[in-house]
């Protein structure tokens, strides 16, 4: 076997004899690599159907969506422990949507006939980086927070302007990520649509009707439009205390989501 993976409380006995029993038979190395994972803890225990402080994959998926879930678990290296809290998913969220948000400013970037030779050199330096990170024993974590830095840079640079050149360079640290974590999803725009709906049932919200939401926000830019000051913060208050947070747009339109 080439790698074996386990949780760290198998090391002994359990892979002491696996080794001991198939060495014996086979009269050959067992196993060249090991991949021991640390606990994933509620507060100081470990989650355990012994102890019932059991999240089921099944349960939390439907609530918050897949996507959330992997980036909880990718977020620490796997021999680290993991502690499972609140804000520990709501840290999750905020991390997807910010790479969403960025994937779909990506896909809508336009290049402009400038020289840029020192930020490509930089993305060029961040995806090897990158690779470097994974290579050194699975450092999701380390590779992410050098992907986020290409984010951010990414996110300050486009308003003055980027090459096409930088924008390709981008694109392969999207692509690479994409392909060797799994982090980074199809239709950004759905996606972002999916953590609208996590961040509603964390925030313990999931009984208000979206309905009643957007009908309060047309009465908000009525009010705005209107210059009916008080009214609007009233809805403003309003929503607020339904747990949702109100953008409003340069061009009178107002945009919502959950906190």
């Amino acid at each position: 076997i080439d790698l074996h993976h386990g949780g760290v409380d198998l090391q002994f006995p359990h892979h002491e004899n696996e080794i001991a029993q198939s060495e014996a038979a086979n009269g050959c190395k067992f196993c060249n690599n090991w991949a021991h994972n640390e606990f994933l803890n509620f507060g100081s225990e470990k989650m355990s159907k012994s102890l019932g402080n059991v999240v089921t994959i099944r349960d939390f998926v439907k609530t918050y969506s897949g996507v959330v879930l992997r980036q909880i678990l990718l977020s620490v290296h796997y021999r680290s422990k993991l502690d499972w809290t609140e804000e520990c998913v709501s840290k999750a969220i905020g991390e997807v949507e910010r790479i969403h948000e960025f994937t779909l400013s990506l896909e809508n970037a336009v290049a402009k006939n400038i020289e840029d030779n020192s930020e490509v050199e930089k993305v060029n330096l961040a995806l090897i980086a990158i690779k470097e990170e994974l290579a050194n024993d699975f450092n999701v974590p380390g590779a992410l927070g050098i992907f986020f830095g290409v984010i951010k840079d990414f996110n300050r640079l486009e308003k003055t302007g980027v090459s096409a050149k930088y924008i390709e360079g981008v694109r392969f640290c999207v692509e690479f990520m994409k392909l060797s974590t799994g982090l980074i999803h199809d239709n950004p725009k759905n996606i972002l649509n999916e953590l609208n709906l996590a961040r509603k049932h964390l925030s313990g919200t999931s009984n208000i009707n979206d309905a009643e939401i957007e009908t309060l926000l047309v009465e908000r830019i009525k009010a705005r439009a209107t210059k009916n000051w008080g009214r609007s913060d009233e809805i403003r208050n309003r929503l607020n205390e339904l747990g949702v947070v109100v953008k409003d747009n340069p061009d009178g339109t107002a945009t919502w989501s959950y906190k």
